[in-house]
């Protein structure tokens, strides 16, 4: 029988982000954001990690810059990663979001 070679692909949230920045790209993580994010990479350890992709924004960045420098991978940032514009800031963002996706486009 022949091995297949299956890849595993991780998918990380970014950590804990400073909400007190409106602006969204520029949107940094909080210092337990930070200490969180240090924190993760010790779970990618062992785990043959070749590539890490993340989007531009800053937090996301910032969430997967220890593991990357740990790992010895330079990150590669896709614009397409980005999230949907909203257009302005939103409060109870939750339920924004849950909103969202009850009016989510089925084609």
């Amino acid at each position: 029988m022949e091995e297949q070679n299956l890849k595993t692909i991780y998918f990380v949230r970014h950590s804990i982000r400073d909400t007190s920045m409106q602006e969204d790209a520029g949107a940094r993580l909080t210092e337990e954001g930070l200490d969180l994010a240090e924190k993760l990479k010790i779970y990618f350890i062992g785990k043959d990690i070749k590539e890490i992709y993340t989007s531009p924004y800053v937090r996301t960045v910032q969430t997967i810059t220890p593991t990357a420098n740990l790992l010895s991978i330079i990150p590669v940032e896709v614009n397409q990663l980005r999230e949907r514009e909203i257009g302005a800031w939103i409060d109870n963002f939750s339920e924004y979001a849950s909103k969202q996706w009850q009016i989510f486009p089925i084609n």
